[in-house]
């Protein structure tokens, strides 16, 4: 199978966002992609807690402070699965990015099955909800909680294109103000 490249649209609000890049990036300094963001940026690493990055990773979740709401067009190689796994030291909460399409939290293959007990992404305006329709999006970062170790596999959905945003469907109180 021939690898497929192609380009997605990357959102991010003011202040603090937690993200992950969605895809491999045909250039190696990812934090050029995003002139906004206001580097390091923080990972998790369980034995340490946050730990200061300047270079990121694809695929895994960060803690970026953006100096503006605005988005980039990232271009790179898609991955549609991003096996992730937990050691009975990474019980507990953690943060996870994910693969190029979205996933959604009932089709992660779970090793023992149940090892997944919650999963939370962050917005910057209202906090830490629960993903949209039960689907975690590329390019954003989850909070996640493993009961026990084991092992998942998230499998993104192939897309054409980034989806719309979704926000008053997502945020329907704010349909009231």
């Amino acid at each position: 199978l021939r690898p497929s490249w192609g380009t997605m649209t990357f959102r991010y609000h003011e202040g603090w966002n937690l993200v992950s890049i969605p895809l491999v990036p045909d250039q190696p300094d990812v934090a050029s992609y995003l002139p906004d963001a206001q580097m390091p940026a923080f990972a998790w690493d369980p034995d340490s807690g946050y730990v200061r990055r300047w270079q990121l990773d694809p695929f895994t979740a960060y803690w970026i402070k953006f100096a503006k709401t605005d988005s980039v067009e990232l271009r790179g190689r898609f991955q549609r699965d991003l096996a992730l796994a937990y050691g009975s030291g990474e019980t507990g909460w953690s943060m996870a990015g994910m693969p190029s399409g979205p996933c959604a939290i009932d089709d992660i293959l779970q090793d023992p099955t149940g090892m997944l007990l919650s999963v939370y992404e962050y917005d910057p305006v209202y906090g830490y909800i629960l993903p949209a329709d039960r689907v975690m999006m590329p390019g954003r970062g989850f909070f996640v909680k493993i009961g026990v170790e084991g092992s998942m596999l998230l499998r993104g959905a192939e897309e054409e294109h980034s989806s719309p945003a979704r926000e008053l469907l997502r945020y329907p109180a704010a349909l009231r103000k």
